[in-house]
């Protein structure tokens, strides 16, 4: 698995452990009229698409619990794979775990966090194996909501301040109250950030592309009314497009 599905992954995860976390959020076995959600049910409502695995679903309408990795969403085999580490004798069937009898909302919800635990021990071991990771050009998704697209020049100068910048973005989304923006600034110690977001409608949050300002480029002048005067209209430059800092 790569970093940015790695990082989708525990995303995902979290959405789910987030959409059952109340107890009445969560049931067992079959109700006719209900509105909770068994463990394999939130899997499919916030685990990815399914698309892809849908010739692997057995006749009862579940993944039967052999199946290999790849073989079913990443979600569901971490799951398996925590599930399987405390409870082997489930077969891999994460709704026979789920609806065994006594089982406790907090066991499910440790179930998640376990799995959790391993997506994340795999995304220490792709960053291990690569010392020099380069975070430029990838997709983070953080836990507090936002899924950023970092250009190199930014990764380069604020490596380690990037989640600090993405809360920057939140605040300054949040203050135009608008998920769609275009070539904003903000500024960030002693340079200026540019912007793009979009909403996510996969992972159910916000997509930036975030890079630094180049310089200010003058594109033309306005009229100002009164004094006859003009002022100079600037659009600012990314550094992604010209490869430097001024």
């Amino acid at each position: 698995m790569d970093y940015a599905t790695t990082q989708s992954t525990i995303y995902q995860l979290m959405n789910m452990r987030q959409l059952i976390s109340k107890p009445n959020n969560w049931c067992q076995g079959e109700e006719t009229v209900r509105v909770a959600v068994r463990l394999d049910e939130a899997l499919r409502i916030v685990g990815g698409d399914e698309t892809a695995y849908q010739h692997n679903i057995g006749d009862n309408n579940v993944y039967p619990g052999d199946l290999s990795r790849g073989q079913i969403p990443e979600t569901a085999w971490f799951i398996r794979q925590a599930m399987n580490e405390i409870a082997p004798e489930f077969g891999g069937l994460i709704y026979k775990w789920n609806d065994a009898p006594g089982r406790k909302h907090a066991e499910v919800l440790s179930l998640i966090d376990s799995a959790v635990m391993l997506v994340r021990k795999e995304l220490n071991q792709i960053l291990a194996a690569e010392s020099s990771f380069d975070m430029s050009n990838v997709d983070l998704i953080y836990d507090i909501g936002i899924k950023v697209k970092w250009f190199p020049a930014l990764v380069e100068k604020f490596s380690d301040r990037l989640e600090k910048i993405a809360r920057k973005i939140l605040d300054e989304v949040a203050a135009l109250d608008s998920v769609n923006i275009y070539m904003h600034r903000f500024a960030f110690e002693n340079e200026e950030v540019i912007i793009a977001t979009s909403w996510d409608d996969d992972l159910n949050m916000l997509s930036a592309d975030a890079d630094l300002v180049a310089y200010q480029d003058v594109i033309g002048e306005i009229g100002l009314e009164g004094d006859g005067e003009s002022e100079t209209i600037l659009m600012p430059v990314p550094a992604s497009e010209v490869g430097y800092l001024h």
